[in-house]
């Protein structure tokens, strides 16, 4: 017969729990990658001219780099405890590709 997760919690065994803070900072990540689809769009319905384009296109890239900002911090918080669930370990991954972009585009800023 199979245990219970309340009786394997009283023998001491944990359950990998994920915390709020990893669902936040996924849902900010899916924003984040949604976030230059959504400003071409924007900007292919905006007026014609290259500041019309870059006026509608610029608020969203800058929130996609705030919510990415955001979700790194938010999966630090929430990578602390352990036992690590599977959407920790993909919060933590995403967060590393977020980094990664941040190094690159301050590489990029410096040159």
């Amino acid at each position: 017969m199979a245990d219970t997760p309340e009786r394997a919690l009283v023998r001491g065994e944990t359950r990998a729990n994920t915390p709020a803070s990893i669902y936040l900072a996924l849902l900010l990540f899916a924003f984040t990658i949604a976030t230059p689809f959504i400003g071409e769009y924007s900007a292919s319905h905006a007026r014609h001219d290259g500041w019309g384009a870059l006026q509608a296109l610029l608020p969203w890239m800058l929130a996609g780099v705030a919510a990415a900002f955001i979700g790194v911090i938010c999966t630090i918080v929430g990578a602390r405890r352990s036992p690590r669930s599977g959407f920790t370990i993909l919060a933590i991954v995403l967060a590393s590709l977020a980094g990664l972009m941040f190094l690159s585009f301050l590489g990029l800023a410096t040159r």
